[in-house]
């Protein structure tokens, strides 16, 4: 599951997100679906990883897991 940060970023980013994808090399319909919640993300999928540097965050802040889940509550 991507990490809220990631979907905040990637939504107040001033690239468009359909840019973003081209430039990490993910068709950017993919991107949508898995930011809305239609495919679920590979963990460490190289492509989001990409998308993550691009928007300034870490390869551990891309993804949400239970433990941080758990952690944040």
């Amino acid at each position: 599951m991507l990490s809220q940060k990631f979907i905040e970023r990637l939504k107040l980013s001033e690239t468009p997100q359909y840019k973003l994808a081209i430039r990490a090399g993910i068709n950017p319909c993919v991107l949508s679906k898995i930011v809305i919640g239609a495919q679920t993300p590979r963990f460490g999928d190289e492509r989001l990883i990409r998308i993550g540097k691009l928007l300034g965050l870490k390869p551990d802040e891309i993804y949400e897991t239970k433990e941080k889940r758990h952690k944040t509550r």
